[in-house]
């Protein structure tokens, strides 16, 4: 499995998970949203990071 996927992947299920626990502490839908895109964001932009340095 290439890298960069196994590092989305593993994004995914981070998101999920925070997702998941702020909705079971009751936090409002649009800052589960905002949580979510946010991990989301930090995991494509670490993939897009080790991409880049693999290459070199």
């Amino acid at each position: 499995m290439d890298n960069r996927l196994l590092y989305l992947v593993g994004a995914l299920i981070v998101a999920a998970a925070v997702g998941y626990g702020a909705h079971l502490l009751g936090a409002p839908l649009a800052w589960i949203g905002v949580g979510i895109a946010l991990v989301l964001g930090f995991g494509v932009m670490g993939a897009a990071k080790k991409s880049s340095r693999d290459k070199t």
